[in-house]
């Protein structure tokens, strides 16, 4: 789910994903007595894609709304999410319900491992996912248009770039001091070479004028 940007989202969408999958191996393994054959090795990757089907479904809908109250957003959640999720799991069951009357065991075993795992998906989406929601999903910072919420990657990528501006100003405000200070070095140079040139000039008129009163004499 980091299509959604949100860390804790899918934290919660593993969480409940590695229970589902951690609830059917127990079934199929101690409670079905199915060994894990060649239909198990290539239903794994189908299985994890219908487990992870619903979960999304609802943590998309959850972090697309931008009410501030869990309660409120969950409900949401569920109404927008709810029918549809509910109808997908039970015609999936009932289509693969007719495997069961078929007489080879390889699409009767398939028909069992397709319904564990809709159902597992099923009940813990809409109730191992929904009660994380409800007591640490994360909630909107502000209620504008940008629907950010608490861990976002969006905010961690914002902090970043704030961190990094800063250090820019502050950077620019350490050097701006510096050239001030050379700049006041250099005008307090180029007065004091002023002042020496004109107090250079009184004297020359000075001298000259002692040369004319000799001169005179």
């Amino acid at each position: 789910s980091f299509f959604m940007g949100n860390l804790l989202l899918t934290l919660m969408v593993m969480a409940s994903l590695i229970l589902i999958l951690l609830c059917f191996g127990g079934l199929i393994l101690f409670v079905f007595k199915i060994e894990f054959g060649p239909v198990e090795s290539l239903g794994v990757s189908i299985f994890v894609g219908l487990t992870a089907n619903y979960l999304l479904h609802i943590a998309h809908s959850y972090h697309n709304s931008n009410i501030k109250e869990r309660n409120v957003k969950i409900q949401r959640a569920v109404f927008i999410t709810g029918s549809p999720i509910l109808w997908s799991a039970i015609s999936t069951i009932g289509g693969s319900m007719f495997l069961f009357a078929c007489r080879t065991w390889l699409l009767t075993e398939l028909g069992i491992l397709i319904c564990t795992i809709i159902g597992l998906s099923l009940i813990c989406s809409v109730g191992f996912l929904l009660a994380l929601l409800a007591s640490i999903g994360p909630l909107p910072i502000s209620s504008d248009g940008d629907n950010l919420h608490t861990c976002d990657l969006m905010i961690v990528f914002k902090m970043c770039c704030l961190h990094k501006h800063v250090r820019q100003v502050e950077s620019e405000s350490t050097i701006a001091p510096v050239e001030i200070a050379e700049t006041d070095i250099e005008t307090a140079m180029a007065d004091f070479e002023i002042a020496q040139t004109d107090a250079k000039i009184p004297l020359d008129d000075d001298d000259s004028l002692s040369g004319d009163t000799s001169a005179s004499f």
